[in-house]
């Protein structure tokens, strides 16, 4: 990633990194096809959505246009939804909903660009966005008939209760939101245990603390001596891991099963990087027994 002697950015090196995920999914992709074909392309479509993200940052920021601060886009190859060269032709929102206009991003883009027009509130535009994705991966999940696709509905799941618990807690108690404009932008029927009365239930809890604990108490684990959003979003993490195991274990190699656990273990092989990257550029005391942990679950 480094092109002179100067050290390369964090975003320099997470975009290297991804695009060597998006570029394995293509690889992998050419030896599927029907539902397998589908839900690994959405999985890669993930990057597809931080291409749009990306491209709203720059249109809605104007320091990002005055600075020329670079944001590249990622290629999907075989599972891109929209040429990479057409991200960088786009110069104005409308151009976005022309890119977008025969995609499963157009309505929810149209929808978010009307809002951000009166409220200018991104975070709500990039929900929407956000909300139209997982909709179409757990549709991808339901169509697989796999030899084991109890496998990946597992991996899938997990996958959901992170982002749903950590977006209630952020949207709740960081950002002050009511429940009734979290539950529309939350995946909650891609869960393991979360329905819309218990979501309900959590978001009349005053506090993250009790949030915490009442989320513990959802999953049926015992929460530990200083219970946090980590130490929980942690402990689902390693529960997908080890699930990812269980798939490379049990289900047929050519099933989709390991593509899909594939897909889970890079991209949180990835993030950890990240993560150990950021607090050394901050200076940051490292948390290695974390990742100690996720990696024992991986080798138990």
């Amino acid at each position: 990633a480094a092109q002179s002697d100067s050290l390369p950015s964090l975003r320099t090196i997470e975009h290297v990194c991804s695009s060597d995920l998006a570029n394995d999914m293509a690889n992998i992709g050419r030896f599927v096809h029907g539902a397998a074909f589908d839900l690994l392309s959405a999985l890669t479509e993930r990057f597809e959505l931080l291409n749009v993200k990306k491209v709203l940052r720059r249109l809605s920021q104007p320091e990002r246009r005055e600075h020329h601060l670079t944001l590249n886009s990622y290629d999907c190859s075989l599972f891109a939804l929209v040429p990479p060269q057409q991200w960088d032709e786009c110069k104005t929102p409308a151009d976005v909903g022309r890119v977008l206009s025969h995609t499963y991003f157009a309505e929810p883009f149209r929808l978010g660009l009307a809002s951000f027009g009166e409220s200018h509130d991104l975070l709500r535009f990039e929900g929407g966005l956000e909300k139209a994705y997982y909709d179409t991966l757990l549709a991808r999940v339901e169509a697989l008939v796999d030899v084991q696709p109890g496998l990946v509905h597992r991996i899938v799941n997990l996958y959901f209760d992170e982002q749903c618990f950590n977006v209630i807690a952020r949207l709740r108690f960081s950002y002050g939101w009511e429940g009734s404009a979290i539950l529309p932008l939350l995946p909650w029927r891609g869960c393991t245990h979360l329905t819309e009365r218990r979501f309900w239930e959590l978001a009349a809890l005053r506090s993250e603390a009790e949030l915490v604990a009442a989320l513990y108490a959802l999953v049926g684990w015992p929460p530990p001596a200083e219970a946090s959003m980590q130490t929980l979003t942690l402990r689902l993490r390693q529960a997908r891991l080890a699930a990812c195991r269980r798939a490379f274990l049990r289900a047929s190699p050519l099933s989709v099963a390991p593509m899909v656990a594939f897909f889970f273990m890079k991209s949180q092989e990835l993030a950890d990087l990240i993560s150990i990257l950021q607090t050394k550029r901050f200076s940051m005391p490292v948390d290695l027994a974390q990742f100690a942990r996720a990696a024992q679950v991986l080798a138990a």
